[in-house]
């Protein structure tokens, strides 16, 4: 089988994507497409609040990019690792975490979790007391936030900084197009990452005149299954964790059942 991995760009300084590499390791013919272009926006008002750990319990992770927003709003600025290592960093996914060590050099913990749903439940269970200093997250400009409202009803403060935008590749059509043009290349299964990568590839599949049905849809979790099914699409495998070896491991269970 053949696989399309439909990602963000890389944040980190890997040459090798650790999914791809797994992928192919576990005899899985793989290959990576950036689908995703970001832009990052309220950098000064993050900035103030990074600044401040003192008003913090710590930091709160949904994705890589939100990492990538704290770096970059710092602008050449000293980042008060000490403070903040003081502190508690929940992320989802190992990828976030990694990330997380890369930019910021925190360790975190919650990498277990598979979507923001589960990492809010894991803080409700880590977190002892509540009514006190809120949690720093770095978010995505979404219209709900399932973190946010289900920390608050347990009482658990946050203060979400919409940090960035998320937004089709610009290049996505043609790149789809090289992918599609022939046999040869032509993927079995599409992996998608994130709901946004679901809304910026299959209008364009659709465009180039490619038949989604006709193709195997993976997600990374169950808020991605969750998008590709509020499509009409059957999902052939979901990770149950957000992680290389999560991915291999679901894909190896649904072509199982296939035989």
């Amino acid at each position: 089988m053949k696989t399309l991995l439909l990602k963000a760009p890389k944040e980190t300084a890997d040459d090798v994507d650790p999914y791809v590499d797994a992928l192919r390791s576990a005899d899985i013919d793989a290959e990576g497409l950036e689908v995703l272009s970001f832009r990052y926006i309220n950098q000064e008002l993050l900035r103030e609040k990074v600044s401040h750990p003192e008003s913090y319990s710590g930091f709160v992770f949904t994705s890589p990019r939100g990492v990538v927003a704290v770096s970059q709003c710092l602008d050449g600025k000293t980042f008060d690792k000490f403070s903040w290592s003081a502190l508690q960093s929940y992320v989802v996914g190992e990828g976030t975490a990694r990330v997380v060590w890369e930019k910021l050099g925190l360790t975190c913990v919650g990498q277990e979790t598979g979507s923001a749903q589960q990492l809010a439940q894991f803080i409700c269970r880590d977190v002892k007391s509540r009514k006190k200093k809120p949690l720093l997250f770095p978010s995505a400009e979404l219209k709900q936030n399932v973190l946010h409202n289900t920390l608050k009803e347990a009482g658990i403060l946050t203060d979400v900084v919409t940090s960035y935008n998320t937004v089709p590749h610009p290049q996505l059509n043609l790149f789809l197009e090289e992918k599609f043009i022939s046999d040869l290349s032509r993927p079995d299964a599409l992996i998608f990452f994130s709901p946004s990568g679901v809304n910026a590839v299959l209008p364009h599949l659709t465009s180039i005149g490619v038949n989604s049905e006709s193709l195997k849809m993976i997600a990374i979790g169950p808020t991605t299954e969750a998008a590709l099914k509020e499509r009409g699409l059957p999902v052939f495998a979901t990770a149950a964790h957000p992680s290389p070896s999560g991915l291999v491991q679901a894909i190896k269970a649904a072509l199982a059942q296939c035989k």
